[in-house]
C-alpha cells in the first residue's frame, strides 16, 4: 500500500511540470512554454525545465505566476484554508 501511495504522489507531482512547444516565431525559432503549476513547485522549476530543453541557454519572453481559485465553493466558517486553490506558473521562452 505504501508503494502505491508513493507512486501516486510521484505521478501527481511530476504531472504538474512540463514543457511544450507553442509555435515557430518569425525568426524561425521554436517557442516553448514550461509549466510548473502546483503548491510544491516554484518559478525555479520552470527555469530548470527550460534549461533541460535548451542546454546552451534560453531567452525568456514571458514569465507568469498567479494564485488561482479553482473552486467556487464558499469557505466554511470563514476559514480561507477551505478554499480549493492552485498556483499557476509558466515561462514562455526560446532556446539560444
Amino acid at each position: 500500500m505504501k508503494k502505491i501511495m508513493l507512486f501516486a504522489l510521484i505521478f501527481v507531482v511530476s504531472a504538474c511540470a512540463n514543457n511544450k512547444m507553442l509555435y515557430i516565431n518569425e525568426k524561425g525559432q521554436t517557442v516553448y512554454q514550461a509549466r510548473c503549476h502546483g503548491m510544491w513547485k516554484n518559478m525555479g522549476d520552470c527555469y530548470q525545465l527550460a534549461a533541460q530543453q535548451c542546454p546552451t541557454g534560453f531567452n525568456v519572453m514571458t514569465a507568469n505566476e498567479e494564485l488561482a481559485q479553482i473552486s467556487n465553493d464558499e469557505p466554511k466558517s470563514g476559514n480561507i484554508d477551505s478554499y480549493n486553490v492552485n498556483y499557476r506558473r509558466y515561462i514562455i521562452y526560446t532556446c539560444k
